[in-house]
């Protein structure tokens, strides 16, 4: 379908009442044409509603419920730039929803995974490199074709930051790069949003206080690892530039270093935590079935095998935790992570390794996992500075 030019008087402009100048610069940029002439046409077909204003100061792409982007009570009082770059960033959720829902499907987890919590925050950050590579593009078009002898162009605003700010010149950087080292569209793509994932870790969403790696990792009741707080930088890692994550990296304002390793097939395979020394602290070993059960088995710093968790293609798990004293407590929970019956307590099976020592607090697994406050629809709910 040709792309057609934007007139501000559409349907799925809602309660939105873009200015001559906003439509102007909307009609700069193909990539925002394309992404309204799709939510328009997902609006006509009943999958998608209007663009609306919201109550309060968050602008958000809300796909959980009602299907739509929200943008915050004084986003008719923004600047040009502010305007289109916040509402680029939500249409760049709108087109990324299958690619998420695949991503979601390749790299999660059970909810009671020792590793959850860091992979939900993974899967969201994602979402966030998507939306803000697609805030870049059209970016770069409007900068491009606004251009004149007389005149440098028009940046808009980027990632909640003025134009030209930190996010914008790194992805800047990093394009140049690619094009200079010869990379292909798609990579280069690719880099950039795991590039801006990664720089997206430690914001602070506009409807939510903590930033947007715990935000996104406790979604679905996931919980936030016992000790290491929130981490001070987060790096996704593609080195093939395909968009198949191989590892991520979080550092924490300990100096603590928590890896998660992914597979090809894109399910976890490790993960490691060390000091601030590179001294490993905990290693997670896992291990798969065919038709998608797996377990994980948690050693501490010396070897010892601290925990094991089973977990069976519909979600119930077991975890077997070996105590310092020589003791195995066995905990049952179903799908959804909630203590089944009591847990029991007996001495370690012939040939389990108990424990040398307790787990250090830093490092411990939750055992307690019901009752824990989901955030709003977080998995599936941008929560965008506006």
């Amino acid at each position: 379908m040709a792309i057609q030019p934007v007139t501000g008087k559409e349907s799925y402009w809602g309660d939105v009442h873009p200015t001559e100048n906003q439509v102007r610069l909307i009609n700069q940029s193909p990539t925002m044409q394309a992404d309204l002439q799709d939510y328009g046409a997902a609006v006509s077909s009943g999958d998608i509603q209007p663009i609306a204003v919201g109550p309060d100061k968050g602008t958000y792409f809300e796909d959980a419920t009602q299907h739509r982007i929200v943008l915050a009570h004084n986003f008719a009082g923004l600047s040009d730039g502010n305007w289109i770059g916040a509402l680029s960033h939500e249409l760049g959720h709108f087109e990324s929803r299958s690619n998420d829902r695949a991503f979601a499907t390749r790299y999660g987890v059970n909810p009671r995974d020792p590793e959850a919590f860091d992979v939900e925050a993974m899967l969201g950050l994602r979402g966030e490199g998507e939306a803000i590579y697609n805030n870049w593009k059209v970016g770069q078009e409007i900068l491009r074709n606004t251009s004149t002898p007389e005149h440098p162009g028009m940046l808009i605003n980027m990632a909640g930051e003025q134009p030209g700010g930190p996010t914008q010149q790194a992805l800047d950087s990093l394009h140049a790069s690619d094009t200079q080292s010869g990379l292909s569209d798609e990579q280069d793509k690719n880099r950039l949003i795991d590039r801006a994932a990664s720089l997206n870790a430690t914001e602070t969403p506009s409807n939510a206080s903590s930033d947007y790696y715990d935000y996104y990792g406790g979604a679905n009741r996931r919980v936030v690892p016992p000790g290491l707080g929130s981490p001070t930088a987060a790096q996704l890692g593609d080195p093939a530039g395909d968009g198949k994550i191989t590892s991520m990296n979080e550092t924490y304002a300990s100096g603590m270093q928590g890896t998660q390793h992914f597979g090809a097939d894109g399910k976890l395979t490790s993960a490691d935590l060390r000091d601030a020394n590179g001294n490993l602290q905990q290693h997670i070993e896992y291990a798969r079935q065919t038709g998608g059960a797996y377990s994980a088995t948690i050693s501490d710093g010396q070897g010892v095998v601290t925990e094991k968790d089973d977990f069976d293609k519909d979600g119930a798990s077991v975890a077997y935790t070996y105590g310092k004293d020589g003791t195995q407590t066995t905990q049952a929970y179903d799908s959804s992570g909630k203590p089944q019956g009591d847990a029991v307590t007996s001495n370690s099976p012939p040939g389990a390794t108990p424990a040398a020592s307790a787990l250090p607090e830093s490092t411990e697994a939750a055992q307690t996992y019901d009752g824990v406050q989901e955030p709003s629809a977080a998995s599936n709910t941008d929560p965008d500075a506006g």
